[in-house]
């Protein structure tokens, strides 16, 4: 189910009568508030089959992560293997130490995807890298386009890569720390 514009209460009814439905995808305005907490409810208690889930282009902020980790993340009862933040702008430190506290405790999650989310920094990053030391469920994370990630950050995920053999993809195309690794200040 892709969704562009909404009305709430249609799409929580459509998805609440769905039996198998795996992949939800909100691009642009759609993702916000007002879905993700329905959408994390219902994940727990009546999205049996759910899969995947893509905020892709649009406003979710680090409350809705909250939101998200709280109620999908942390509870092993939800199927969902794939979290897709990409181009979520407003998506900082703070909405990634929440996400980073629910991924020590979950072992379903095998895909996260925060490429785009320029708010995130060395500190969310670290709490990202810290997180994966428990988690042996994730096997690919996506940090591509986040310039506020610098070198202490890397250094952190990358770090991970020696007590974590579960990741197998860690996307960090970050051309700005490129620029650092090969002395072009």
């Amino acid at each position: 189910a892709h969704f562009n514009t909404f009305d709430s209460r249609r799409i929580m009814a459509g998805v609440l009568g769905s039996k198998g439905l795996e992949k939800i995808t909100f691009f642009g305005k759609s993702a916000a508030l007002e879905h993700v907490l329905p959408l994390a409810l219902l994940a727990r208690t009546g999205l049996r089959y759910l899969k995947e889930l893509v905020f892709s282009d649009g406003s979710v902020i680090d409350s809705d992560i909250k939101a998200l980790a709280t109620f999908v993340l942390s509870s092993n009862a939800s199927p969902l293997q794939l979290l897709e933040l990409k181009s979520n702008p407003l998506i900082s430190d703070e909405g990634v130490t929440d996400l980073a506290r629910a991924l020590s405790l979950n072992s379903v999650l095998t895909s996260l995807t925060l490429d785009g989310c320029t708010l995130i920094g060395d500190a969310g990053a670290s709490k990202l890298g810290f997180a994966l030391r428990s988690n042996q469920s994730l096997t690919s994370v996506g940090l591509s386009d986040c310039p506020s990630i610098g070198d202490s950050g890397i250094t952190a995920l990358v770090d991970v890569l020696h007590a974590n053999r579960t990741v197998t993809s860690l996307n960090l195309n970050l051309p700005q720390a490129w620029d650092n690794v090969r002395g072009n200040h």
